[in-house]
């Protein structure tokens, strides 16, 4: 038995070295994506964006908005993605009002509300603020290129397909409640501005179980935006440039 007590006391301690570091690495990690999403939440952000892209002139199909739009491989010979991965609404909407007096076409298509969701998970208690300042983005970007599209397509946000395992400790009531009521208020801006609703939610929710539609849980695939594209072109009925 007293042989033992060494081997006890040395697990014990390597146990106690395991807690502790399990506790300050999450701490870390947690710290860490913290200031990220606060980052989301500053009006510049912290991924730059040129204003030197080739805006000017008139375009058959713009894409703008976050990784959503950045992703959307569109199936058109003329397209200009102005898609920055990581930015929220408002952040879209700051480069949108940069845009508005150099950008114009036939179909413009707005894509945000994902990021604003994720800043949640480290701010619970500024959902509702969250909210509130990224539908009114949202309605900014409308308000800056309705005289200049014949017509404007605006996403609800897709599904989350599946959590990823470095997320599901931040995972709360909060983000669900916060990506339903972005949601609720992208269809309600889609009908004040009697501009396209593309429900990418309505739309994939549906197939998550049938149909392979993410890489990573969270982002969208060549089959999901295929889904899209197909509804969208269907919405424009005749305008076969758009197809």
């Amino acid at each position: 038995m007293l042989k033992l007590r060494p081997l006890i006391i040395i697990l014990s301690i390597l146990l106690l070295v395991s807690i502790v570091g399990n506790f300050i690495g999450y701490k870390t990690t947690y710290t860490a994506y913290d200031k990220y999403n606060d980052s989301r939440l500053d009006p510049l952000g912290e991924i730059a964006w040129d204003l030197q892209d080739d805006v000017n002139g008139s375009h058959e199909v713009v894409i703008i908005g976050d990784s959503h739009a950045r992703n959307w491989d569109y199936n058109h010979d003329r397209v200009l993605n102005l898609g920055i991965p990581g930015q929220t609404s408002v952040q879209i909407s700051h480069r949108s009002l940069a845009y508005r007096d150099s950008l114009k076409g036939k179909l413009l298509i707005i894509i945000g509300g994902g990021n604003d969701i994720k800043s949640v998970s480290t701010n619970p208690g500024l959902k509702d603020e969250i909210v509130r300042n990224c539908l009114a983005a949202l309605e900014s970007t409308v308000n800056n290129h309705l005289p200049s599209f014949e017509s404007i397509a605006i996403l609800t946000v897709p599904p989350v397909f599946k959590i990823p395992w470095k997320y599901r400790t931040l995972h709360s009531p909060a983000i669900d409640q916060a990506h339903s009521e972005i949601n609720t208020g992208i269809r309600l801006l889609a009908k004040q501005y009697n501009i396209i609703l593309l429900d990418a939610y309505a739309i994939l929710e549906p197939q998550m179980e049938s149909k392979d539609l993410s890489p990573d849980g969270i982002h969208l695939n060549k089959q999901a935006y295929a889904c899209l594209q197909v509804e969208l072109s269907s919405t424009l009925g005749d305008q076969s440039a758009f197809d």
